[in-house]
């Protein structure tokens, strides 16, 4: 999983840029694809929980991560200027 990679990366770049107590209140916004075709785009600040949430609805997708990591304010604002997509039910 894509998440399981990156997030050992932003938490050593946090702790370098920004100390330790940032990393929880971390946000990213991200889309989720299924080939080569976006599925979703939305924020979240657990990426590997997320990825595993829309792997119910599409499987074999993969979260691709688009801004991030940022305050919870900042990626509130880039979701509101994402495309929009009707999710499919849970199976």
């Amino acid at each position: 999983m894509l998440a399981e990679k990156f997030i050992p990366m932003v938490k050593l770049w946090l702790t370098e840029k920004e100390g330790p107590s940032q990393i929880s209140a971390a946000y990213y916004g991200y889309h989720y694809c299924v080939g080569n075709n976006k599925k979703h785009s939305g924020i979240t600040n657990d990426l590997q929980r997320r990825e595993t949430e829309h792997q119910e609805r599409w499987p074999g997708g993969r979260l691709i991560v688009a801004i991030g990591p940022i305050s919870e304010a900042r990626a509130t604002a880039w979701e509101v200027n994402q495309s929009k997509t009707i999710t499919p039910p849970r199976r």
